[in-house]
């Protein structure tokens, strides 16, 4: 099987649905221009539910109303968040799946250290506390190496990922995707870092950064891997997960730190 470079870039909006796998495997898309970094402009928050269940959260808020999106580690499927808060920190915001149903609530103080109250179901027929930490209060990426695979049906990811220091000192990701098997490859070769509010960005680089910027303009593609105490989490936004062209496709993932295994999150 001929391998086609991660350089040959095509417009996404030409991929159908036929040739994908089952999960959409991607990171929330950014509201309104597309070159926001929207990765970047609101609070990352992480920690847990009665003491017992990892969640990971973004918000951004203004004197009204807060917006973002999260994920539980246990089943790794983004949810949508909307809600309100009040001039003295109190915030009401529901949780909602990926058709609009209410999924839970989380109700507390919010501020830009952390956010912490009730959760409920939508019924409030039961009720836990929660605790979450603004990221960027965490200890900073430390050392570790992983390596993992995916296997779903039309779909394969594997994926090698070094920590050093806080830096990324090796990455490899090859997936498998469609029908037809289109396989594409990205290498830390391919790729530039720098450092983020809580987290490590990896940017195109080399002739993969002006391949990409011909066709679509500076998109601010970037890969965002995340270390929190039970997980590092590596997320792709703009067009990287479709960087190998037509049918090419990219999982953001979740790897749990003590098992070493990884997970998509849909």
């Amino acid at each position: 099987m001929k391998r086609k470079s991660c350089f040959v870039l095509l417009l996404p909006i030409l991929v159908g649905a036929f040739f994908y796998p089952s999960f959409s495997g991607a990171a929330p898309p950014c509201a309104g221009d597309s070159t926001a970094d929207c990765w970047d402009s609101g609070t990352e928050f992480t920690g847990k539910i009665n003491e017992r269940y990892p969640v990971q959260m973004q918000l951004k808020w203004d004197e009204k109303n807060a917006t973002g999106y999260m994920f539980y580690e246990s089943t790794a499927s983004y949810l949508m968040l909307e809600g309100t808060r009040d001039s003295k920190g109190h915030a009401i915001i529901k949780e909602k799946d990926k058709q609009g149903n209410n999924t839970g609530l989380f109700e507390g103080e919010l501020n830009e250290e952390r956010f912490s109250g009730t959760w409920s179901t939508p019924d409030k027929r039961k009720q836990m506390p929660f605790k979450l930490t603004a990221a960027q209060n965490l200890v900073e990426m430390g050392a570790g190496q992983y390596s993992c695979q995916i296997k779903e049906k039309y779909f394969g990811q594997s994926f090698d990922l070094a920590i050093n220091q806080g830096k990324v000192s090796n990455f490899r990701l090859f997936s498998v995707a469609g029908r037809n098997a289109h396989d594409c490859e990205l290498k830390l070769s391919d790729l530039k870092q720098e450092r983020g509010k809580s987290y490590q960005f990896l940017l195109p680089d080399g002739k993969f950064e002006a391949q990409s910027t011909k066709l679509y303009g500076d998109r601010k593609e970037r890969i965002r891997i995340k270390e929190t105490p039970d997980a590092v989490t590596v997320q792709f936004f703009g067009y990287w997960r479709h960087a190998c062209g037509l049918n090419g496709f990219m999982a953001d993932m979740l790897i749990n730190k003590k098992t070493k295994k990884c997970k998509v999150i849909q």
